[in-house]
């Protein structure tokens, strides 16, 4: 087969009119039609004028993404994509963007009014897609089709945070109404209503065995725009799953708590507060154990690895910390953070400063903290089972190197492609540039995401990315496995 032209180049040359005429995309699209019969060479220069008109904005901004975006966010049966994404977009082996086989026949009217995607989670399985619209809905999506499964309606305020359980079987839902909503991700009903928070609820999880509910609110300032004045209320709150009875409440934080995150034995629970503190609690009886302070610097994210060995932490300087047992001390990408190592040690250790038995590992003062530079503020993390994997919300970053001995040995008959040192950690790849916009493999720009299809919030689940926008509209690309 012959060599498939860069027919838009070409094109590009002929006209800068807002809309060329038919015979010049025939010409642009001369060689391409070589290779088909006249009525498909027909159809397909029909595509082209289409295809580049519909895509118009995109690459009058970034003409490249003609071989990109534009393909991606084409439809199914749009001659131009299908002609060249096997050369141009190999990586990538499944999207789902609610395009559907054919154009939206109202591509052109889409208003800025539509709802918007502010929060997207998926199952643990990754087959299930919740988001959250600030029309107060929850949207639950197959991730393989992109086919829209349950429309969740109860909240009478935008969503704020969807978390499904770990069996998959239930979804959580917290609003800016000040209440969370259980429901049934099978068939959509709604199974009970937690009134407790009195406030906004910004985070919500699931401990590990489904049974315990932690969410966080926060006391919206009023006036809104005194939150730099004084301190606001900001508490966590724990509720059976099974009855719906509420467990503790837990209160210390004095601004806005950033995430919550179980022990994965269910006995301790995390949060961390932009009031530049990380407090672990005690799930049973609700007590606060011990205080971590920072400096100028507060935590974002936060979780512990399937096994208690490792705690991973976020933080507003843009790093990843990781602090327990088995952390290579070898690895000379990954700077030794001696400034948090006696506070993290400190941390996993009781009052009298010996270990806490909760925590037998990560509570040792011979353990290392590493932080790794992730280039972006990360508001999500979460480990894989067998904790090779770290999921946050611009990347997945693989700790295969980072773990001594590594989990899982190198394979020798597949080898990869490493990324630069400054990156280590973002092994597999895949990732969500510091501004939001648009997805790069080792820093190298895949796909440029703008106007109806600009991001507002995203989620990793292996080597799938979900995109929430600004119209409404959920992306997933799921990317081939290095």
């Amino acid at each position: 087969m012959a060599r498939k032209p860069r027919w838009y180049e070409k094109l590009l040359k002929f006209s800068r009119r807002r809309r060329a005429t038919s015979s010049r995309y025939t010409r642009a699209a001369n060689k391409p039609c070589a290779l088909y019969s006249d009525s498909d060479c027909v159809k397909l220069s029909k595509d082209a004028e289409t295809f580049a008109f519909r895509h118009k904005k995109l690459l009058e901004r970034a003409p490249l993404q003609v071989y990109g975006t534009a393909l991606v966010l084409s439809p199914t049966t749009n001659g131009i994509r299908n002609h060249y994404w096997d050369d141009r977009l190999p990586s990538i082996i499944g999207v789902q963007a609610n395009i559907g086989d054919n154009w939206d026949t109202e591509f052109e009217t889409i208003g800025w009014n539509i709802s918007r995607v502010d929060v997207v989670a998926f199952s643990p399985d990754g087959k299930m897609l919740a988001s959250g619209l600030n029309d107060k809905t929850v949207r639950l999506w197959d991730t393989e089709t992109g086919v829209r499964k349950q429309t969740l309606k109860a909240h009478t305020d935008k969503i704020g945070a969807v978390a499904p359980s770990p069996d998959n079987k239930m979804l959580a839902s917290g609003s800016w109404d000040k209440t969370v909503h259980l429901w049934n991700t099978q068939n959509g009903t709604h199974i009970r209503t937690l009134e407790g928070p009195g406030h906004t609820v910004p985070s919500i999880v699931f401990s590990p065995n489904g049974k315990i509910l932690a969410f966080s609110s926060y006391e919206i300032p009023s006036p809104p725009w005194d939150i730099g004045t004084g301190t606001h209320e900001s508490t966590v709150w724990l509720w059976d799953t099974g009855t719906g009875t509420h467990r503790q409440t837990l209160k210390g934080h004095t601004d806005f708590i950033t995430a919550v995150a179980f022990s994965s034995d269910n006995r301790m629970l995390a949060s961390s507060s932009e009031d530049n503190t990380l407090r672990l609690w005690d799930v049973e009886t609700g007590t606060h154990v011990q205080t971590l302070e920072g400096d100028t610097d507060f935590v974002t994210a936060v979780a512990f690895s399937s096994d208690n060995r490792i705690f991973a932490s976020a933080w507003s300087d843009n790093k990843v910390r990781l602090w327990g047992a088995g952390i290579s001390t070898h690895q000379q990408a990954l700077k030794k953070d001696s400034r948090y190592q006696d506070r993290l040690a400190a941390l996993f250790s009781n009052s009298e400063g010996s270990r806490n038995p909760a925590f037998s590992e990560l509570s040792s003062k011979t353990n290392c903290v590493r932080s790794i530079p992730v280039g972006g503020r990360i508001e999500a993390l979460s480990f894989t089972a067998d904790y090779r994997l770290l999921i946050t919300d611009m990347g997945v970053i693989c700790l295969d190197d980072i773990l001594q001995p590594p989990v899982i040995a190198p394979s020798t008959t597949s080898p990869r492609s490493e990324p630069p040192a400054e990156n280590i950690g973002y092994l597999l790849g895949y990732e969500i540039y510091e501004l939001g916009d648009r997805i790069t493999r080792h820093g190298k720009r895949i796909l440029y995401l703008a106007d109806e299809y600009a991001p507002c919030c995203l989620t990793f689940s292996h080597s799938t990315v979900a995109v929430g926008t600004e119209t409404g509209k959920v992306i997933i690309l799921k990317f081939a496995s290095e």
